[in-house]
């Protein structure tokens, strides 16, 4: 079985670069899980997803989801501390019964969202409503996966991704988020 650990933010590789510049640890993009991803021996049918992860880039979020179903291998994500934002996403490659978090861990589900200083010193109201479309499609988006990759309900989960706060495995698992919670040893 191989293993993937995603342990730190999910970066593009611009991003990545910086940090390295600036001397700050690096994340995980899709660059890395396609690498790893082709590493895999044909033989090997499992991926093992570790995550601890606070989130990160949308763009690199879906391509790392999309990758790791278009294995066509076994997959399963087991949270070991927390999975946030675009972490939850990936979580969503494993089957609701392949995704399992530790007693402890803790997730987040989020709608998107931008750093006002990315929009720019000034902008239009036009421009406004372009990123606020653009937000509203990349939240449909992801309640839509939810909903279908943990058969919850739309309106409670879109409800929790409005509150944007952490939950316990037990309401995680209430949710369809995980289908198992693993005890400690």
């Amino acid at each position: 079985m191989a293993v993937l650990k995603i342990f730190n933010d999910i970066q593009t590789e611009n991003e990545k670069s910086l940090c390295k510049y600036f001397g700050e640890a690096e994340g995980v993009s899709f660059k890395d899980v396609d690498e790893f991803c082709e590493s895999i021996p044909k033989e090997d049918g499992a991926i093992d997803v570790r995550l601890h992860c606070d989130g990160g880039s949308v763009v690199e979020g879906w391509g790392i989801y999309d990758r790791l179903r278009a294995t066509g291998k076994v997959i399963t994500c087991t949270v070991e501390g927390n999975a946030a934002s675009m972490a939850t996403v990936i979580m969503m490659a494993a089957p609701k019964e392949r995704r399992r978090a530790y007693k402890s861990a803790h997730i987040c589900v989020h709608n998107p969202w931008v750093f006002a200083s990315s929009l720019g010193y000034t902008i239009t109201a036009s421009e406004l409503e372009k990123a606020a479309s653009d937000l509203k499609e990349t939240q449909n988006k992801m309640l839509d996966l939810y909903v279908e990759r943990c058969g919850c309900n739309r309106e409670e989960m879109q409800a929790l991704m409005d509150e944007d706060k952490y939950i316990g495995v037990d309401r995680a698992m209430e949710l369809g988020l995980i289908g198992e919670i693993i005890a400690p040893a």
